[in-house]
């Protein structure tokens, strides 16, 4: 019954905080930000472990708008009702390692060599 009454509550919030971020964000005073924040915080604090909030946190040093993509994703699954419990710092973990496998960009190493007066010149082997 608890888990219910915290899901119709944090679906009740993500739709207040989606409907006040749809009037358009640059348009917000710095008030109405700290106040979605706040919220949003407080939301996530309601299905994160202390564990998993730590990490999140540390995540939102380093790559503040992969923090927010991870927050909202855990936002909008509470909301569907795909969180029952609260999030433990491995659940997140996996969450990030199928984000990150997802949004992975392949990396191509080029290595550009220079012919300029090496001491491999066949020339030196003509005798």
């Amino acid at each position: 019954m608890e888990g219910q009454g915290m899901e119709s509550l944090n679906a009740q919030q993500l739709a207040q905080i989606q409907a006040t971020s749809g009037a358009g964000s640059s348009g917000q005073n710095p008030d109405a930000k700290k106040q979605e924040s706040e919220m949003r915080d407080e939301m996530l604090s309601q299905i994160l472990t202390s564990e998993a909030r730590e990490r999140l946190g540390r995540i939102n040093l380093v790559k503040p708008e992969k923090a927010k993509q991870i927050g909202d994703l855990l936002l909008s699954m509470a909301a569907r009702g795909q969180i029952m419990k609260k999030v433990t710092q491995d659940e997140l973990v996996d969450i990030l390692e199928r984000i990150n496998s997802s949004t992975q960009k392949e990396t191509k190493i080029v290595y550009s060599r220079r012919n300029i007066d090496d001491s491999d010149d066949e020339d030196e082997y003509d005798l």
